[in-house]
């Protein structure tokens, strides 16, 4: 699929906490990914991008954590 040549910016509250802004990027992201591939316009998808990107942004999270690919 070829991905349509924009500018996507994420904008996100300077107060927030390092992990608040680490997880509300990751969820952002994940949330252009799902556009970007098409899946929100999957019939059986409809209604379940929110819960699928708030889980999958945790658990993402948690993994880069863990492995210290984020700062600490």
């Amino acid at each position: 699929m070829k991905i349509p040549n924009t500018t996507q910016k994420i904008f996100i509250e300077p107060d927030l906490s390092e992990q608040k802004t680490e997880r509300t990027f990751i969820h952002e992201v994940l949330h252009g990914i799902w556009e970007a591939q098409g899946l929100n316009k999957a019939d059986n998808l409809k209604g379940a991008e929110e819960q699928v990107v708030e889980a999958l942004s945790h658990g993402i999270h948690q993994v880069l954590k863990d492995n210290h690919f984020l700062r600490k």
